[in-house]
């Protein structure tokens, strides 16, 4: 009975690791298939992706192909704007003594700016200064929280865990208790000779001393294993013991820190929003900072390159900059412009000045002897025909019986006859 019994735990040992290596199989063709989906719907997404930036690259070609006509007409009207700025630049050279000009203006902003930069820079150190102590008081508060915290967890978690530890032992030894009856047990029967049931012959030849001996050094090594591990058990349940009292302690204890550890906590909390908000205040005003001096370096260096440009422009005959050029331009313009505002303007007064002078402006009023009114004024003079040539007739008033000029007909009118026009006589 035994033999087969050692056969069949054989078997079943054998049917076991054939199960788990089918379970490994099982899993690693499931893997398999996994990165097979995953490859699978990769190539799909590598595909569409592909597929969209053809369409995009396609979009792109058409868009660009366009460009370069819209671009092919600006380049030929450069030409022709380069052509006519190369005329007015031959008398703009003249002009690089205002330039000049600029240019120290220019250069005593730098100095300006400068001087700016150097006070940034000091704002900044003390800034950096003032957040790496910052930074060190908020690791100190943030290690108490952590430890404080950390205790108020440890106490809260302290309290279920002593109820499960406790059930835990009592589960435990109510088994080691069944365990020990089932032992007993079935050693009282199977050390009992009285039950003549049990009593049987066994078959087969009986094993020599030196394989009696080998058994017996197996099963002695199996009960040492067994031994073994029931100290061990012994061992974990006086440990288990141990920890639950202790935990006890600790709770018992934990109740009377409670409260202290709560008022502690709510202070670091309130002191660490504190220095928090003090915290993101100073990073904000750094920020700016940082923003400003990296604008203004920039800008700094924007500034030298133009210089350094403008400089060897100036040397090899040229216009210093575009944008001088550009300036310049505007001046022409903007002098112009007022060269011919004071023309009209002392052209204005001229007419002014001779009498009977009438100005239309833009919104259709009409201005005579300074009065501003919607009427047009009627003649009072008339030109003569000439009666030599080149002579210029002197006008003649109309004086106290002026022609008058009727208003304009309206649309009832087109039903009548227009009449002669005669012509007029003094």
């Amino acid at each position: 009975m035994k033999e087969k019994l050692k056969i069949l735990s054989n078997e079943i040992e054998i049917l076991r690791h054939e199960i788990m290596n089918k379970d490994r199989e099982l899993a690693k063709k499931r893997q398999e298939n996994t990165a097979a989906y995953a490859q699978r719907d990769g190539a799909k997404n590598e595909a569409n992706k592909l597929l969209a930036t053809y369409r995009e690259k396609r979009d792109q070609m058409a868009q660009h192909l366009s460009r370069i006509e819209t671009l092919n007409t600006l380049i030929n009207a450069a030409e022709e704007d380069m052509l006519n700025l190369k005329t007015r630049y031959e008398s703009a050279v003249r002009d690089r003594n205002a330039a000049g000009v600029h240019l120290l203006d220019r250069n005593d902003e730098l100095c300006i700016l400068y001087e700016r930069l150097n006070l940034q820079q000091s704002t900044l150190e003390k800034g950096e200064k003032e957040l790496a102590d910052r930074d060190d008081e908020i690791h100190k508060l943030e290690l108490i929280a952590a430890n404080v915290k950390r205790k108020v967890e440890l106490g809260k978690r302290n309290v279920p865990e002593v109820r499960r530890a406790d059930e835990e032992v009592r589960r435990l030894e109510e088994e080691v208790e069944m365990v020990r009856r089932e032992v007993a047990e079935l050693s009282a029967r199977m050390e009992s000779p009285e039950d003549a049931k049990r009593c049987r012959n066994l078959g087969g030849a009986d094993p020599g001393h030196k394989e009696l001996v080998e058994k017996i050094g197996r099963l002695e090594r199996v009960l040492a294993d067994k031994e073994e591990k029931l100290l061990e058990k012994d061992l974990i349940l006086e440990e288990v013991s141990t920890l639950t009292n202790r935990l006890k302690r600790q709770t018992l204890e934990g109740r009377s820190e409670s409260h202290e550890v709560s008022a502690k906590l709510n202070e670091l909390a309130r002191r660490i929003k504190h220095v928090t908000k003090a915290m993101m205040a100073k990073v904000s005003e750094l920020s700016m900072h940082q923003a400003l001096a990296m604008g203004l370096y920039q800008e700094k260096c924007e500034k030298e390159a133009l210089l350094e440009e403008a400089r060897a422009r100036l040397q090899s005959g040229e216009v210093p900059t575009e944008q001088i050029e550009r300036d310049f331009i505007r001046a022409e313009k903007a002098r112009i412009r007022r060269e011919e505002e004071l023309r009209a303007l002392r052209d204005k007064r001229e007419r002014e000045a001779a009498g009977g002078f009438v100005e239309i402006e833009d919104d259709k009023y009409f201005i005579y002897n300074d009065v501003r009114t919607t009427a047009e004024p009627r003649p009072n003079a008339y030109i003569p025909d000439a009666h030599g040539l080149g002579e210029l007739p002197i006008p003649k008033p109309y004086g106290a019986h002026g022609p008058f000029r009727p208003q304009e007909h309206g649309a009832q009118f087109r039903h009548f006859r227009r009449p002669v026009i005669k012509p007029i006589e003094i």
